[in-house]
């Protein structure tokens, strides 16, 4: 996808010598050959959940997590991760704001099914945070941004040459 695609591209030029792995449901021939992809559909949970733990990826980018039901799976499919990057988005705060910026803290209000159920995927998310073993961490995107969002994001989370193993981007 758009933003999958642009981690995909940082990722490259940030890391040496770590394997990139994408899933999907088609193959993005923007990338090189160095990044290997995996065809494969988000909604066959059952499969997603047996590649994603035979992968045992260091660092996730999830950016299909969409509904409850993808949170569950997906929280499934990356025990033990030592990273996990979520995707959200502003919709779960609606659109009357108040003020700007948004902070985490603010309440949600989300209007159309999509925010609707990406909030309930965020509190999967957050719930499994809150547990000893919790690793994901939620990053709400307001406007895509390409490139510039994903550098800021990837400094955010301090993902530094000589730590990262290898790093799947998933979206399609």
């Amino acid at each position: 996808g758009n933003i999958g695609a642009h981690i995909v591209r940082e990722l490259l030029r940030q890391t040496q010598g770590h394997e990139i792995i994408g899933y999907g449901r088609q193959p993005v021939s923007i990338h090189p050959s160095s990044v290997r992809y995996i065809r494969g559909d988000r909604s066959d949970t059952k499969q997603f959940i047996e590649v994603m733990k035979q992968l045992r990826p260091d660092i996730v980018f999830e950016m299909t997590s969409f509904t409850p039901q993808h949170a569950k799976a997906g929280l499934e499919a990356f025990a033990g991760v030592k990273q996990l990057i979520v995707a959200s988005t502003v919709c779960t705060y609606g659109k009357d704001f108040t003020r700007y910026p948004l902070e985490e803290s603010d309440p949600y209000s989300p209007w159309t099914d999509y925010g609707i159920q990406k909030q309930k995927a965020d509190e999967a998310y957050l719930e499994a945070w809150k547990k000893p073993a919790g690793n994901p961490k939620s990053y709400k995107v307001w406007e895509d941004w390409g490139g510039i969002l994903l550098t800021r994001l990837l400094c955010y989370y301090n993902i530094k040459k000589n730590e990262v193993l290898s790093c799947p981007a998933w979206g399609d």
